[in-house]
């Protein structure tokens, strides 16, 4: 059950007051429980609620609403904008981005959405969670994966749906178009997603690929 910064699990085994996840999203709580029940059942190796209480902190996922601040791509942005990285690349993971972007205000916050997929991914399916919420996909290519879709179909279904969807050369001069058109009043939340190949790609240029 969620509460005020943390949640609070129970099954036969115990009851524990446990912090929030470190991973973004009420989803994580769900993920979280179901780990600590997986570790409740299994016998081979015992595992103390401190361990269960320390690793929910611990616990990092690059590329699964990885904030970007600081970073060298985020410098691109004006201030007060936020950037952010999400490798996920289906309609499961768009109805949980669904779900995050709804914590934002739409009249404080322009979203944007810098989008990259695989030509295999079902791109309609992916953006139709984000109708209503993104103000719009700029379109990019994944560098050296020649499944990728293009950033003009993209932008196309993009459009299909009622988003403005339009081109750029790569993440970078996305960011930089941006930063440039937007509106001090509103500063741009950016979310980079659609792919793990892209993910992979945005983390080594902003330097935080894991080590």
């Amino acid at each position: 059950m969620k509460r005020e910064g943390g949640f609070l699990f129970e099954d036969w085994k115990a009851v524990l007051d446990l912090p929030s996840p470190s991973l973004i999203g009420d989803h994580q709580i769900l993920n979280a429980s179901t780990a600590i029940a997986i570790a409740h059942a299994q016998k081979a190796v015992p595992i103390p609620d401190a361990a269960i209480k320390a690793g929910l902190g611990w616990v990092r996922w690059p590329a699964r609403l990885q904030n970007l601040a600081g970073s060298n791509l985020h410098a691109l942005l004006g201030g007060g904008a936020d950037l952010w990285l999400d490798g996920g690349h289906n309609p499961a993971a768009a109805r949980v981005l669904k779900s995050y972007l709804r914590t934002l205000d739409p009249v404080e916050r322009s979203v944007t959405l810098i989008l990259g997929m695989m030509s295999n991914k079902d791109v309609t399916g992916y953006l139709k969670s984000l109708v209503g919420l993104v103000d719009q996909v700029v379109a990019v290519d994944i560098p050296g994966e020649d499944g990728a879709a293009s950033p003009a179909f993209l932008a196309g279904a993009a459009t299909d749906l009622g988003i403005s969807g339009v081109l750029a050369k790569d993440v970078r001069s996305a960011l930089e178009t941006i930063n440039e058109k937007a509106n001090p009043e509103r500063p741009p939340f950016v979310l980079i997603g659609g792919s793990l190949y892209l993910a992979g790609h945005v983390l080594r240029e902003a330097k935080l690929f894991p080590q």
